[in-house]
């Protein structure tokens, strides 16, 4: 009676505490379902990292030194063929599109196989005049993980990194790389006109199909319907020519 009274109480037991773990994997099962991790809204996934890298003369310079502007930043040196290949494009690029977009030409410098002064006379050689910079301490390098150059990354001006690139760019490539960090600040330009000036600059875009980006500045504000029509006429001779694939007002 006694052993069957103690089988009891230890089955009792067992069934109590299968019921107690039932209900807490219940429990937490449903908390489960209704507690999700996620980043913290606020987090920039896309921030492009900073670093510091040095002008000729030996000052530091930081990628968000620039922020609020738009920045090219291509990883290069003067022994590698195909970033000297695209150097032409990126000069032509500079040229037109310097006063809107910051370039930082990152020579990478490791005091043996290129020198500040090597790579400045490869660069003066060859007439370009964007910004050149020098990696000398590998900040920029270690920072986007360089482990093949060329390597091109566009950046926009809210500091994110909308796109890498690893080889050689044409320059409808780089081109396409500037209408990425450039569309959110012509918006931007576009929202700040008035009605009539907002109808003027819709008119350009749309009467004069091959240019591939618009960027309106200040001299937008005297732009209206009539200039309109005359900066057209003005610009389709010149497409027709193939004298211009970007409209710039």
């Amino acid at each position: 009676m006694e052993k069957t009274y103690r089988f009891l109480k230890i089955l009792i037991l067992v069934l109590a505490f299968a019921v107690v773990l039932a209900g807490a994997n219940v429990l937490y099962q449903r908390l489960g379902s209704q507690v999700q991790l996620r980043e913290p809204e606020d987090q920039a996934q896309n921030a492009a990292p900073d670093f510091t890298v040095y002008d000729r003369e030996g000052n530091a310079v930081k990628l968000s030194d620039f922020r609020g502007k738009p920045v090219v930043v291509n990883f290069w040196a003067s022994w590698c063929g195909p970033c000297k290949m695209e150097m032409p494009d990126f000069q032509t690029a500079y040229e037109t599109y310097g006063e809107q977009v910051t370039f930082l030409m990152v020579n990478l410098t490791d005091g043996s196989q290129e020198t500040v002064d090597s790579a400045w006379e490869y660069i003066s050689g060859q007439g370009y005049t964007f910004p050149v910079y020098y990696d000398t301490q590998f900040s920029g390098a270690m920072a986007y993980s360089v482990t093949a150059i060329p390597m091109t990354c566009f950046i926009d001006a809210q500091g994110n990194l909308v796109s890498r690139k690893m080889s050689a760019l044409s320059a409808d490539q780089i081109l396409e790389g500037l209408e990425a960090i450039l569309e959110d600040r012509m918006k931007t330009k576009m929202g700040q006109l008035s009605g009539g000036q907002r109808q003027a600059a819709s008119l350009l875009m749309a009467t004069v199909a091959k240019p591939k980006l618009l960027l309106l500045d200040e001299h937008t504000a005297a732009l209206d319907p009539g200039a309109a029509e005359k900066v057209m006429d003005v610009t389709r001779q010149l497409v027709a020519r193939d004298k211009i694939t970007t409209l710039m007002i």
